[in-house]
């Protein structure tokens, strides 16, 4: 595992796959909205883990436990709409939709739009000016596209 420098407990429970901590954190007062000092929210950390870079839709199943813990994330009553759909500094400017479009991580997209009560946006845009279906993997024709979101 990366160095975990100044991550907070929130996002090592998120990068663990551990809902019962997150859960734990959660109901002791745990900001779900606070980035840790890389600028990952707890959100991504679940969705994306720490080595995203080095996935790629053939090899990226999400495992049953971070499933989970991106639920319990998505549903606390405190989640922003910032945090559902901003694009993430530390995961090269993509939103959580973009980013579980582009690992095609289909149940993360299902928790996200279904357990979000309408705060996913399916048409923003990340910080490139892609929207999630453009981030899937099939439908990229464009090779700054790609060469963005590291495919090639």
């Amino acid at each position: 595992m990366g160095r975990r420098v100044n991550t907070k407990p929130l996002h090592l429970a998120a990068l663990a796959g551990d809902d019962g901590a997150v859960r734990n954190l959660l109901s002791g007062g745990a900001n779900v909205n606070e980035l840790d000092a890389t600028g990952r929210s707890a959100v991504m950390c679940a969705l994306a883990g720490e080595h995203w870079q080095q996935l790629d839709a053939a090899h990226s199943a999400m495992s049953p436990e971070h499933l989970q813990v991106l639920r319990s994330l998505v549903r606390d009553a405190h989640v922003s709409l910032h945090t559902l759909n901003a694009p993430q500094r530390a995961y090269r400017g993509v939103t959580p939709l973009g980013m579980a479009a582009w690992l095609d991580r289909v149940d993360a997209v299902r928790v996200l739009l279904e357990e979000s009560g309408d705060g996913v946006a399916v048409d923003g845009t990340d910080a490139h000016g892609a929207t999630p279906l453009m981030c899937t993997y099939p439908f990229l024709s464009f090779p700054r596209d790609a060469a963005v979101y590291g495919r090639f």
